[in-house]
């Protein structure tokens, strides 16, 4: 056993080219929509601070099915459950 993070085992790639993924995760009660609003609020200073050539994709966006749920649960009305 060893407290750390195990060595990367995986190669990530986008369009061919070796790459990084950072993923973000939320942790118990936190909200998906205000962690999206935040990091994408925070992108243009992560972008201007990052080195020369380095391209920042954002690859996957949970929020955008969140939004859809409660868009369509706004649409329904009040469940007969609650």
């Amino acid at each position: 056993m060893r407290d750390g993070f195990d060595v990367q085992t995986n190669i990530v790639r986008q369009d061919g080219r070796r790459s990084v993924l950072l993923s973000i995760l939320k942790s118990g009660s936190a909200s998906t929509l205000d962690i999206v609003k935040r990091v994408q609020a925070s992108l243009p200073d992560i972008r201007a601070a990052a080195p020369a050539g380095l391209e920042l994709k954002e690859l996957f966006d949970q929020s955008l099915f969140v939004r859809a749920a409660v868009r369509e649960s706004s649409q329904k009305g009040p469940s007969p459950l609650a």
